[in-house]
């Protein structure tokens, strides 16, 4: 077996659609790191909420690590020290948000830095469930942009959630990074990253190459990683951007087992 690290999103692909573990799924984590693989959950989430996440799977150990804001933030899993961090700029969170009101006005706009997420619509209030993160509604978000962010995001509907990324794509090429995280989740990041330059910079911290990585993913914010590690793996109910990027697909989806298949097929590899 060649491979060092399996990289596994989160949701849609680790959890179920309830947002659970499944029990195939937490002992193939456990049987990984037996046969001396590192195991990282590799996130769109911020990192402070995975924390609950890591636990639970056991990859909360002294040396682990973790990678949240897909891609944009390293951390040390057991400390919750972060590594690594980049920002969109000031002057690209204002480019971000006077695209996207000025193709609507009404769209829920969220800013992510630290442990804070800022909002002006009322709408947004519903999604404050995440843990150790702090909701704050401000009057006026541009207020808030002094220090960056680690991400930019509109939680709304996926007829919305398109409806702005049509609007607003041409006129951020080359400002900043824009990807679909999950049904009705639109994310803007800083210009080039992804999950594999995340994971790029998780491997070199830890001495290994992309080569020994092994990534699994369901959503289009997981193509490049998926792509771009020795070897790729979709889980049955990926996208077709995941799975044209994978060189696995598993018979599986995120409700049946799908770690339990990959890490059998891993650990059966000479």
């Amino acid at each position: 077996m060649g491979y060092k690290l399996i990289a596994i999103d989160l949701d849609g692909t680790l959890l179920t659609d309830n947002k659970e573990f499944t029990e195939g799924n937490r002992e193939a984590i456990t049987r990984a790191l037996d046969a001396g693989l590192r195991v990282v959950i590799a996130s769109g989430r911020p990192h402070l909420t995975l924390a609950r996440f890591n636990k639970m799977a056991g990859l909360d150990y002294e040396g682990s690590v973790g990678m949240a804001f897909n891609g944009s933030v390293v951390y040390d899993a057991h400390t919750m020290e972060v590594l690594s961090e980049h920002r969109l700029s000031p002057e690209d969170c204002l480019a971000v948000y006077r695209a996207v009101t000025e193709t609507d006005p009404d769209a829920p706009l969220i800013l992510y830095t630290d442990n804070l997420m800022y909002y002006e619509h009322e709408d947004v209030q519903k999604y404050n469930s995440n843990a150790n993160v702090n909701f704050i509604r401000v009057p006026s978000m541009p207020e808030q942009f002094s220090r960056g962010a680690v991400k930019l995001q509109i939680r709304w509907t996926q007829e919305d959630v398109l409806r702005i990324y049509h609007g607003v794509k041409d006129r951020l090429a080359g400002v900043c990074e824009i990807t679909f995280t999950g049904e009705g989740l639109l994310e803007f990041l800083l210009l080039g990253m992804s999950k594999s330059t995340g994971l790029s910079f998780l491997t070199d911290y830890v001495g290994i190459s992309m080569q020994d990585v092994v990534a699994i993913g369901d959503s289009h914010n997981d193509m490049e990683m998926v792509r771009d590690a020795g070897l790729g793996i979709a889980v049955r109910n990926a996208v077709d951007v995941v799975k044209d990027a994978a060189q696995l697909i598993l018979t599986a989806n995120n409700n049946e087992d799908a770690i339990k298949e990959a890490v059998d097929y891993i650990l059966s590899q000479p």
